[in-house]
């Protein structure tokens, strides 16, 4: 089992995914900058820049249809596994949100969140103190602050109170 997955991303990871997310496109705005602004004679053919345009294009797309397709399979995981824990196949839940955590890896909010859940899973099955420490990590981690994740935050700080109240 990946227990990397029960930890946080960290702001210097997540920045280093977006750079590098971003990197063709950097690439291809240097190179439309140069072959048609600082040295035209460089580049060999005006169709080359379009054609860096295009593949720009074409790669901002997938990143789209990924991340869209990635929050679908997430939203229905989240159902899955909320259905399994309310008929106690507390295993089967947990499979569902460790599929979860993977795919929510790239989004650390929606990482922490479900992190919350898992959480209160492992709790549920008895073991507080690993429960206990993914919580805080996760409040240690800050990516539930943000005002429109208050409901995610609400939820961490419930599961904390009533985990460190038995403990």
């Amino acid at each position: 089992m990946d227990e990397r997955r029960y930890l946080p991303v960290t702001r210097a990871e997540h920045n280093a995914r977006l750079a590098l997310r971003a990197l063709p496109a950097a690439v291809v705005i240097a190179y439309v900058w140069i072959g048609f602004f600082v040295a035209p004679k460089l580049v060999p053919s005006p169709w080359l820049v379009v054609m860096a345009v295009i593949g720009l294009v074409a790669y901002a797309s997938t990143l789209r249809q990924r991340g869209e397709r990635a929050a679908k399979e997430i939203a229905e995981r989240h159902a899955r596994a909320r259905a399994l824990g309310e008929a106690e196949k507390l295993d089967e839940a947990g499979a569902e949100l460790d599929a979860m955590l993977d795919l929510a890896r790239y989004s650390p909010s929606i990482h922490c969140a479900a992190l919350v859940q898992r959480a209160l899973l492992f709790a549920r099955r008895g073991d507080t103190a690993r429960a206990l420490s993914i919580l805080h990590a996760v409040r240690d981690s800050r990516w539930l602050e943000h005002p429109k994740l208050q409901s995610g935050r609400v939820a961490l700080e419930k599961a904390l109170a009533g985990l460190e109240g038995k403990g």
